[in-house]
């Protein structure tokens, strides 16, 4: 059992120095250019986007509404195809 740790143990250690290696290898790199400004003008953005934020959450809670009456529906037209079903004559297959 001790062995089986040490094997777990040492592959964790192979792969934790793996992924320090792609890290430091990543953060080498320049950023692509013209990256702070898209940032900027993102976070800019964002306190529009929380001006308008209060319209979204009524519009998603209509659309939950919407896919449960869907749902609904669904389930009634599935019975009624269900019921109409049981009440044909079974067809005979001679074929």
């Amino acid at each position: 059992m001790n062995n089986e740790f040490s094997w777990s143990a040492a592959r964790e250690a192979r792969i934790d120095r793996a992924i320090d290696r792609a890290v430091r290898e990543m953060m080498q790199v320049e950023p692509p250019p013209g990256l702070r400004r898209r940032v900027l003008a993102r976070l800019n953005d964002a306190d529009e986007r929380r001006e308008h934020a209060h319209r979204r959450a009524p519009r998603f809670l209509e659309l939950l509404a919407l896919a449960e009456q869907a749902v609904v529906a669904g389930r009634a037209l599935v019975a009624r195809i269900d019921a109409l079903a049981a009440r044909l004559p079974e067809r005979r297959s001679d074929a």
